[in-house]
């Protein structure tokens, strides 16, 4: 049963990596088609902005995964192979989002830029993810220092629980930011939005939470086998 449940979590792991890269493609059309690009040192606002969503959603949720993913359909040293380079990454372009939402802001003269639930819902994600990542490294140093061996099956199911918790937050948070930029630019009477640029940013959201919860569905089974295997160990 266990084998089953670790094949289970692969198999959503692989359908996850199909939504993932489906919401990619739809954010690059919606980005380069109907937005004009993205270009972090543009002089034009809007296409500084442009690369916030796009690095949030595959430079830090789409990374985030990654490593979550581990978790569920891997074990051992691969975890650490895999994960820690995944949430080096993740926190990386991460922060280049958040910096590049700021330096739009700046450029037009925002006051506040955390003003919306957006934001805040944001923050608390890569927050989120940052802690779970220092938690988990240093987990994996007292094991090597212990001279255990290092991440065995049981660690990555400890750890797991958080990332997903972060992974759901950043869901929310790339939801609210599609409405939120969607209302603004509805509000504004220069920028008349088409209905197939609205079908485009309802459709990269739903496959935004379709990735999401093929990724939650990865770890809950690959954590079901773990604990599984575990049990028999014990009663053997």
């Amino acid at each position: 049963m266990a084998n089953n449940d670790r094949g289970a979590s692969i198999c959503c792991g692989l359908v996850a990596q199909i939504f993932g890269i489906t919401a990619l493609v739809l954010m690059l059309l919606w980005l380069l088609h109907y937005r004009d690009g993205l270009n972090l040192y543009s002089h034009d606002p809007n296409r500084v902005f442009n690369v916030h969503p796009f690095l949030m959603f595959f430079g830090f949720m789409f990374f985030l995964a990654q490593a979550l993913i581990t978790h569920g359909g891997l074990g051992g040293a691969l975890t650490v192979l895999i994960g820690v380079p995944c949430r080096v990454v993740a926190i990386c372009l991460g922060g280049v989002g958040i910096h590049a939402a700021v330096k739009s802001h700046h450029m037009l003269h925002f006051g506040n830029h955390t003003r919306s639930v957006h934001s805040w819902i944001g923050i608390a994600a890569f927050a989120l993810f940052i802690f779970e990542s220092v938690v988990w490294l240093l987990a994996c140093v007292g094991r090597v220092t212990c001279c255990n061996e290092c991440c065995d099956d049981e660690e990555p199911s400890k750890a797991a629980p958080s990332g997903r918790i972060a992974l759901h937050i950043a869901t929310c948070a790339a939801v609210t930011g599609l409405m939120e930029k969607a209302s603004k630019d509805i509000a504004d009477d220069h920028l008349r939005r088409g209905h197939r640029e609205s079908t485009i940013i309802n459709v990269l959201a739903l496959f935004i939470i379709l990735f999401t919860a093929t990724v939650d569905m990865s770890v809950l089974s690959g954590s079901f086998a773990r604990a599984i295997s575990s049990t028999t160990r014990s009663v053997a």
